[in-house]
């Protein structure tokens, strides 16, 4: 166990205590350990609810895991002073100022569902409208001061959620991640290609 710990740059107490099951650990940590045992995630046997041969599609599987997310978010925000969908749109906001559609686009939403839900951030006076150097007719969308405590705020109801799921998959975080925009944009293509079929 030293050893173990040693290698894992982690201290043998802490070990102990994840041995036991006393602390659910973050994925840096996990990965950590298994790299001092010389172990990689595909080496993980699957879980015990793994439906992989069940016959249903990958969008199947995509629909039932954005209803366990939105279970998860909607219990673990349910005192945040923004909602889940809302923290999604500040996080995107904190990376800087952007336009409506823009903003739209990264979160694969409707330009006029994007409208609607910034409604009443705006009237919060999280989020403000300010001109558009490149085009005086129109606006971009700027995070305010008390729209970056919100997210703060937010935020440390998020990353025990966020922990959780990363301590619990058998892949990477990162790899995870790459597989999501994959799909992402491969669904985004989809969309324009059925755009396209239906007004031919």
């Amino acid at each position: 166990m030293t050893e173990v710990a040693s290698n894992a740059g982690i201290a043998q107490p802490n070990l102990s205590r994840l041995e036991a099951g006393l602390v659910d650990p973050r994925w840096s940590t996990v990965a950590k350990v298994m790299g001092a045992l010389d172990v990689s995630p595909a080496d993980l046997e699957a879980p015990a609810d793994d439906h992989s041969d069940d016959g249903l599609s990958l969008l199947f599987d995509l629909f039932t895991a954005s209803q366990r997310m939105a279970h998860l978010l909607e219990t673990s925000m349910a005192d945040s002073v923004i909602t889940a969908r809302e923290y999604a749109i500040y996080s995107v906001l904190m990376l800087g100022t952007t336009t409506p559609s823009a903003l739209a686009e990264r979160l694969g939403l409707p330009v006029t569902t994007l409208l609607d839900n910034v409604r009443v951030p705006v009237e919060r006076g999280h989020v403000s409208r300010v001109p558009n150097p490149a085009d005086g007719r129109s606006y971009k969308l700027h995070l305010t001061k008390a729209g970056r405590r919100a997210h703060h705020s937010a935020s440390e109801l998020f990353q025990p959620a966020l922990d959780a799921v990363e301590s619990s998959m058998a892949q990477s975080p990162a790899t995870m991640q790459r597989a999501l925009q994959d799909l992402g944009r491969a669904i985004g293509d989809a969309i324009n290609a059925w755009a396209t079929i239906a007004v031919s």
